[in-house]
C-alpha cells in the first residue's frame, strides 16, 4: 500500500488516500493530521454504501466522486472488497487522476497474482534446469545502447498518463525484453506494449505519435 500511495501523492493535488474493508474498518491510513483517526472508518463505511447503491442503479458505475467546496473524494473499488479512497482538491484533473487510480490498482492486481502463483508452484528439484535470471530493466535503460531513447519514451509517457508512467514503461518493457530483440528495429513493438497497457486508445495513440516524432526508426 506504501507504493500505492506514493504513486498517487505524486499527482498534483492529491491530499492522500484510506483503503477500507467492511469487516475490517480502514486497513491504510496516509492523510494529513487534520483528518481525525477515529472518523475515517465512519466515513470508509459511508462510502462504500454510496458506490454500492450507486453501482444497483447503473452496474456499469465503476468510481464515485463527492465534491465539497474544500476537497473531494473519489472512491474506486478494489480486489478483496477493499474500498480506495483518494482525498483531493476539488479542481484536480480527474480524467488524470482516474487513469492513475486504474493502472496503479491493475499493476498492484497484477503483483498478488505474480506472488499467489509463486506461492502454489512447488520446488524444483536440484537436477532441474535453473530458470533463466529476471531481465534487469534498470542496467539495460541506463546503460544499454538505447538508454537514451528509453529515457526518451519514460518521458514522453509520463506527459501522457503523470507519475504512473514509470510503472507502466517497466511493465510493458519485462515482456518486450524477454520476449524477442531488444535492438532499435523493435522499438515499435515496445512503443505497442505501452500503448496496451494504457486501456485509453486515445491517448495510446498520442503517446505513439510523440514516440514516433521524437525518435527515428519508429513507424
Amino acid at each position: 500500500m506504501q507504493q500505492l500511495s506514493k504513486d498517487l501523492k505524486g499527482i498534483p493535488g492529491v491530499i492522500g488516500l484510506t483503503v477500507y474493508h467492511p469487516d475490517h474498518g480502514a486497513e491504510f491510513i496516509d492523510l494529513p493530521a487534520l483528518f481525525h483517526s477515529e472518523r475515517i472508518d465512519s466515513v470508509g463505511k459511508l462510502l462504500d454504501k454510496a458506490l454500492a447503491a450507486g453501482r444497483l442503479n447503473f452496474p456499469g458505475m465503476s468510481e464515485l466522486m463527492l465534491s465539497y467546496e474544500e476537497a473531494a473524494i473519489v472512491c474506486r473499488p478494489m480486489h478483496n472488497e477493499r474500498l480506495l479512497s483518494v482525498f483531493c482538491d476539488p479542481g484536480i484533473n480527474l480524467n488524470l487522476l482516474i487513469m492513475s487510480m486504474n493502472l496503479a490498482l491493475q499493476s498492484q492486481q497484477k503483483q498478488a497474482t505474480s506472488q499467489t502463483t509463486t506461492a502454489n508452484e512447488p520446488n524444483s528439484s536440484a537436477s532441474e534446469k535453473t530458470a533463466p535470471a529476471q531481465i534487469d530493466i534498470d542496467a539495460i535503460m541506463t546503460g544499454g545502447p538505447l538508454a537514451k531513447e528509453f529515457k526518451t519514451m519514460v518521458s514522453l509517457l509520463t506527459k501522457v498518463i503523470g507519475p504512473m508512467a514509470k510503472i507502466i514503461f517497466d511493465d510493458a518493457f519485462q515482456t518486450w525484453a524477454t520476449s524477442g530483440a531488444t535492438d532499435r528495429t523493435n522499438l515499435r513493438r515496445l512503443v505497442d506494449l505501452v500503448g496496451d497497457e494504457l486501456d485509453d486508445a486515445e491517448k495510446a495513440e498520442q503517446y505513439r505519435d510523440m514516440v514516433r516524432s521524437a525518435l527515428s526508426g519508429v513507424e
